[in-house]
């Protein structure tokens, strides 16, 4: 049923097992067939996918499918990982049988959620980072370093006037005001850049779901599959029957010569 290829990466998968430093995870199923596979995710600020890993209970298919995916979204980016077509899965497998292919489908699927789970975490830290119980990322400006001009109203404030100290003030919170809106601005694009990538991923994931639909094997293609499935194994019996019959006249010849060497 499986070709050479196909079975060599089943023995000797690669990116196996759970990675604790993930930061996207991915799980999807397929009830009619028993086939659950996890994919975790390591993506950097660049959101470029540095490392790839797998979890699968299924089918040879299956964990083929995981091994393939997970070799071949290293190093793209999340956009790149997104328009990853399952086809790819089945050009470096060879090929898969006809009813197996939805399992390079479910691969896909499962690096879709794992990237949408990426989004949604990375919503609700900059919500928490708005409302201020978590610190906002990259947002936060270097200190300059103290020009001439500060030092001098430095040294003024120091010798007094309450006048110097008022207009140091006032510019200092001048600066406050400026930073904040930098920050607002920055926060607001960053979500809208967010809202738009979910609104991908979900369109998506609507057309992956139609392609699904469409590559499930016709009923003829089953009933064809099941007969020539049936058919090996009559021809299996039949071989172990032949086999048998063989090794029992074989036995009984030996049995014979035995007799008149003795004779």
């Amino acid at each position: 049923m499986y070709n050479e290829k196909v079975m060599e990466i089943f023995k000797n998968p690669h990116n196996v097992g759970e990675m604790k430093d993930a930061n996207a995870i991915g799980q999807v199923g397929n009830v009619s067939c028993g086939d659950i596979m996890k994919i975790y995710l390591k993506i950097n600020e660049n959101e470029v996918i540095e490392d790839a890993s797998f979890k699968t209970f299924g089918c040879a298919a299956a964990i083929v499918s995981s091994s393939i995916a997970t070799d071949l979204i290293k190093g793209m980016t999340i956009k790149e990982a997104l328009e990853f077509d399952n086809d790819k899965i089945i050009e470096v497998a060879g090929e898969l049988p006809v009813h197996k292919i939805h399992c390079s489908v479910l691969a896909k699927e499962a690096i879709e959620d794992a990237i949408k789970n990426y989004y949604k975490r990375k919503a609700k830290e900059e919500k928490l980072a708005k409302a201020g119980k978590l610190p906002a990322k990259n947002t936060k400006k270097e200190e300059p370093k103290k020009t001439e001009k500060v030092v001098k109203e430095e040294k003024v404030v120091e010798n007094n006037p309450a006048s110097a100290l008022a207009k140091l003030k006032e510019t200092k919170n001048a600066k406050k005001v400026e930073v904040k809106e930098e920050v607002k601005a920055t926060s607001t694009e960053q979500t809208m850049e967010t809202k738009n990538l979910l609104s991908s991923l979900k369109i998506a994931k609507i057309n992956k779901q139609l392609e699904t639909k469409s590559s499930k094997p016709t009923k003829q293609e089953v009933k064809a599959q099941k007969k020539e499935e049936k058919q090996a194994k009559k021809n299996k019996v039949a071989k172990e029957k032949s086999a048998k019959k063989v090794d029992k006249n074989f036995k009984n010849l030996n049995e014979r010569l035995n007799k008149l060497n003795l004779k």
